[in-house]
């Protein structure tokens, strides 16, 4: 394996993620590429005994920045704690010489790649999947977990059509147990999330509201890019606009046409969209509305 250096920061981020994570020894082969980024790529995992399939993100330690790392860290700190139908299941890391290799459940669609598609056109199939949100959020935050960057994604569907929620790289906790407390610590006070969908309080530096207050924002806005097939903000033509619109402009992202939404929907929607976040509606009391309470 890697011989870490434990005066470089990296390599620490690095070794705590192998020390304190369910360390697998799997014979796998890395299949179809799915994605990547900052945080490194994902790729399908095929186990050969066994034929089960994985995600895997891989890290490559070489040029690795300070920041990923932590949120690597960060993000696997916060799964181990997890297990809910609607949070993407965690299986555990290979430390490998040259890299790191995080394993979890693999789900074939993502909410993304379906609004690339078009609109999701039967509004019951919108209150359908805001349950199951509202479930995984409400689930996340009375763990004093808030996800902090819901967007579409972020958001996984498995076969079965079950809504995960996937990427905690930028999650915060808020109320730390022993083993997570380093999470807390770490996360300086910055401005995180998508643009798009980032709660008036982010930007603006106001009361945040109970734990998770911002995901209830950035929900509704992607329950009205599922509605309209359009960004929110879509008429705001960069993402430094955006967040000016959305920190001095005391509105809120457009709502879709009458003939797109039900009343019932309009004024789920609203609430999502309660200016002042200690005013607003927490997931537990979302999943009492009308709305979605009946589907």
């Amino acid at each position: 394996g890697k011989i870490m250096d434990d005066s470089n920061m990296v390599d620490r981020y690095l070794s705590a993620i192998a020390s304190s994570s369910c360390s697998l020894a799997l014979r796998w082969q890395q299949g179809k590429f799915l994605g990547g980024g900052a945080f490194g790529s994902v790729w399908i995992a095929i186990e050969l005994e066994t034929g089960d399939v994985f995600a895997v993100k891989e890290i490559r330690y070489n040029n690795t920045l300070e920041s990923v790392a932590r949120a690597v860290r960060d993000e696997v700190t916060v799964l181990q704690q997890l297990q809910h139908p609607n949070i993407v299941v965690y299986h555990g890391v290979e430390v490998r010489r040259d890299r790191l290799c995080i394993f979890m459940e693999y789900c074939p669609h993502s909410m993304d790649k379906l609004l690339k598609i078009g609109r999701v056109t039967e509004e019951f199939i919108v209150r359908v999947f805001a349950k199951q949100m509202l479930a995984g959020l409400e689930y996340l935050h009375g763990k004093g977990i808030a996800h902090r960057d819901v967007k579409p994604g972020n958001i996984l569907i498995d076969n079965e059509g079950f809504i995960k929620f996937v990427d905690f790289g930028v999650s915060k906790i808020y109320k730390p147990q022993a083993r997570a407390r380093a999470v807390v610590d770490a996360h300086p006070r910055t401005l995180v999330g998508t643009p798009q969908y980032i709660a008036p309080e982010i930007i603006t530096g106001e009361e945040p509201g109970e734990t998770g207050a911002q995901d209830m924002w950035s929900l509704g806005c992607v329950l009205v890019e599922m509605l309209t097939g359009s960004k929110p903000w879509g008429v705001v033509d960069n993402d430094w606009a955006v967040m000016y619109h959305i920190g001095t402009g005391g509105g809120h992202p457009a709502l879709p046409a009458a003939d797109l939404l039900s009343p019932a929907g309009c004024d789920f929607l609203m609430q999502c969209f309660t200016r002042r976040a200690p005013d607003r509606p927490t997931a537990s009391q979302l999943l009492q509305h009308p709305w979605v309470c009946d589907v």
